[in-house]
């Protein structure tokens, strides 16, 4: 899955609210993972993604 729809989709459930449900449903996850996904924008907001192919969560890499 495209991880700025991911993004774009957790960021507006925590700005404005919404279905954990209803986001779960649309990125084809469960609400569980909605809820850690939701735990690690409000730590971290952009600089933490998932890497699906490991399996973990990575910090991404910015180049200078």
């Amino acid at each position: 899955m495209d991880e700025q729809k991911k993004y774009e989709t957790i960021r507006k459930l925590v700005d404005n609210g919404g279905s954990k449900e209803c986001a779960a449903l649309k990125l084809g996850v469960t609400r569980r993972h909605i809820n850690r996904m939701i735990h690690g924008y409000k730590e971290k907001g952009k600089q933490r993604k998932i890497c699906a192919s490991l399996k973990k969560i990575t910090p991404m890499v910015l180049e200078l």
